[in-house]
């Protein structure tokens, strides 16, 4: 099995941090946990994170307002979603609050363009199909109300009728 080279200088941890960046922008977090993983020391690592901080090679901010652009041109996934990778990406909840602020968006269009894209391969026929696009849905991170007025909206927009109300439908489950 190959072993991962070692990082001992300053020079061969900027190197790497360099070839990481070509592949992809990352953010702080996840140059520390590379540099971590080659058993770069900590204070080379440090010293190369503020040497790539200053000279704006890294910025949390810019990789924030990055994905959150990206995920306005995709529009099928809702705001909770985008903030749950953005965390797993390492960001900092005050600069995803901060970016996500100057964002407009509506989270009920986005749950029905994610519907539309849904149904243009499902049909909607018994129970057990309308649970798969609840938990469609909910995997994309929309919440109950969200979905709701997504499905009522569509239903009315579209006239599909096979969508039934999720009002109605819990009331037929528990009762």
């Amino acid at each position: 099995m190959l072993q991962k080279k070692t990082i001992e200088t300053f020079e061969q941890a900027r190197d790497f941090a360099f070839k990481k960046l070509l592949l992809r922008d990352r953010s702080r977090e996840e140059m520390l946990i590379d540099l971590t993983k080659r058993n770069c020391p900590g204070n080379i690592a440090q010293a190369v994170l503020n040497y790539l901080v200053k000279n704006n090679y890294l910025n949390d901010e810019r990789l924030c307002r990055n994905m959150c652009e990206a995920w306005q041109r995709n529009g099928t996934e809702s705001v909770r979603a985008l903030k749950v990778k953005l965390l797993k990406r390492g960001m900092d909840k005050h600069i995803i609050n901060a970016v996500l602020d100057t964002i407009e968006f509506d989270e009920v269009e986005r749950a029905q363009k994610t519907l539309a894209i849904f149904l243009k391969t499902h049909k909607i026929s018994d129970q057990r199909s309308f649970e798969r696009l609840l938990r469609h849905m909910a995997g994309k991170g929309f919440v109950y109300p969200t979905i709701q007025k997504a499905l009522s909206g569509f239903a009315e927009v579209s006239g599909d009728r096979n969508i039934p109300d999720l009002d109605t439908y819990f009331k037929t489950l528990y009762n």
